[in-house]
């Protein structure tokens, strides 16, 4: 007995094969990668409750000694956060700008 196949068929199992091989490997890509990301992501102490920094956003980001006065401030006008410059310009201490 002689088999014959086309060749379209014999590429459409191999297409086949490469598209389901191709969707395994992304999904395993993409769960490995989530995977990592919530081991690395940080997470509070149990026990604890967040409390927010006293430090100054504005330092943590590079503009504390900005040479622009930078202001942080609620919708309703009271300020946050304030670096170096507002508090040489305006003459105030840093505890005075704050809001309490």
């Amino acid at each position: 007995m002689i088999v014959k196949k086309d060749l379209a068929e014999i590429d459409a199992a191999i297409r086949r094969e490469t598209r389901l091989l191709a969707m395994t490997a992304g999904g395993l890509i993409l769960g490995v990668a989530a995977v990592i990301f919530r081991a690395l992501a940080p997470r509070p102490r149990p026990g604890r409750a967040a409390a927010p920094s006293r430090r100054s956003s504005t330092t943590r980001t590079g503009c504390g000694y900005a040479n622009d006065i930078i202001l942080l401030m609620r919708p309703d006008g009271t300020i946050i956060e304030a670096n170096e410059r507002a508090v040489t310009e305006y003459g105030y201490a840093l505890a005075h700008l704050l809001a309490p």
